[in-house]
């Protein structure tokens, strides 16, 4: 005599679905090189799998490459800011890159602006 069990379940607990993200870290990160070499970034992603992604040399971001082509650095590691907006993330990332200027950020020329260089009249 055979019994026959059958279970049921929702589809999507088959597959490993990429967005899922179980411990959001929203911030903006800074890493330093043992050679100084510094990048900021921000990620809403777990902070400690983006991490990984730069400190592998396979991976292809701007850390990973400098670690492959520098094999015996290591980088330190900074939360500088917690913050859950896109938007908010990406203005402070970018502030915070053309104030310091990190060496392996792809650095793009910026101006301030003046609204009234000359005053109001």
């Amino acid at each position: 005599m055979f019994i026959i069990l059958w279970q049921t379940g929702k589809i999507k607990s088959l597959f490993k679905l990429k967005n899922t993200n179980k411990h959001p870290s929203p911030l903006v990160y800074k890493t330093e090189c043992s050679c100084g070499n510094t990048y900021i970034g921000e990620t809403m992603r777990n902070f400690v799998a983006r991490k990984a992604e730069h400190e592998n040399p396979l991976h292809n971001s701007q850390p990973a490459r400098h670690l492959s082509s520098h094999p015996s650095h290591s980088y330190t590691w900074n939360i500088l800011h917690k913050e859950k907006s896109l938007l908010k993330r990406k203005i402070i990332k970018e502030l915070l890159i053309a104030r310091e200027q990190p060496s392996l950020n792809k650095q793009v020329q910026c101006f301030i602006a003046s609204l009234y260089p000359s005053g109001i009249t």
